[in-house]
């Protein structure tokens, strides 16, 4: 991993066939979350990378039973969305007209158990015009690399955090941190509020910044800290949210996985520092 080459990632190159495999993972992760037992940090509505791709790992068949799962798959090597079932395997091409009438059959797998995806994660995948399978492939390649370099981060600290996991709606790939302290004031009970927390992850890009970027935001976050310098050209954003901001093109053509660790770990001791 320590030699792997990130490639360039254009914005304007890569967001149509970005936009197609976030309109798949809506898909899966609405259905996910509606089936999946709710886990801490709302991780039934996250997907997880796997060898070829993104996976909601076993659904059960029935809300709040064990003994039938499935599992949905898009497999970004083959390019396929995929059911896997205790009968087999069901496939389509996502680059197929067929992939449209393959979503409306998922939901016919589970609507005689009374739970039903909003029709608006249908009309998504039927609107998908754009699937281009080499930028596809680029994507998976750096949700891969960035998956395991989160993932060493993860295993380097004794605090708490939730798994790596890939959010559909803003098509991130990210982990919590926690610090182990609470917010005064905060009800226990809401585990989203009460935790002293740091997210860090990767987007692709978005109406903030339109471009591929990795970011660090905390929970609460300390303001004193925009005071301070952050190393290889990161910076600390202000606008909308608050946090670092280390550019994805800082690293393309590189073999970034240092640059990464190295910048995770500034802004969680920058800011761990700081918070009483």
């Amino acid at each position: 991993m320590s030699g792997f080459i990130f490639p360039e990632l254009k914005y304007e190159e890569i967001k149509e066939t970005r936009n197609s495999i976030q309109a798949f993972a809506k898909l899966l992760s609405a259905i996910g979350g509606q089936l999946i037992p709710h886990d801490k940090n709302w991780e039934e509505f996250s997907l997880k990378v796997y060898s070829r791709g993104l996976t909601t790992l076993p659904i059960p068949l029935v809300n709040g039973e064990i003994d039938k799962t499935f599992e949905l798959k898009i497999d970004l090597v083959d390019h396929q969305l995929q059911v896997y079932g205790e009968e087999g395997i069901a496939s389509v091409l996502l680059a197929s007209e067929e992939v449209k009438d393959f979503a409306s059959n998922i939901n016919k797998l589970i609507k005689n158990q009374n739970i039903f995806i909003n029709k608006e994660i249908f009309s998504e995948i039927r609107e998908v015009k754009v699937y281009n399978k080499e930028i596809a492939d680029k994507l998976f390649q750096v949700l891969k690399a960035v998956d395991l370099i989160l993932k060493e981060f993860k295993g380097s600290t004794f605090a708490e955090t939730s798994s790596v996991q890939f959010w559909p709606h803003h098509f991130d790939l990210a982990m919590l941190w926690f610090s182990g302290k609470v917010i005064p004031e905060q009800d226990l009970n809401n585990w989203d509020n009460s935790r002293e927390q740091m997210n860090f992850g990767f987007s692709t890009g978005d109406g903030g910044i339109s471009e591929p970027y990795f970011y660090v935001t905390s929970y609460p976050f300390p303001e004193e800290v925009f005071e301070t310098e952050l190393s290889n050209n990161a910076y600390w954003h202000k606008e909308g949210w608050k946090g670092a901001v280390l550019k994805y093109s800082e690293i393309a053509g590189k073999a970034g996985k240092s640059i990464l660790l190295d910048f995770f770990n500034e802004v969680k001791n920058k800011v761990t520092l700081v918070i009483p």
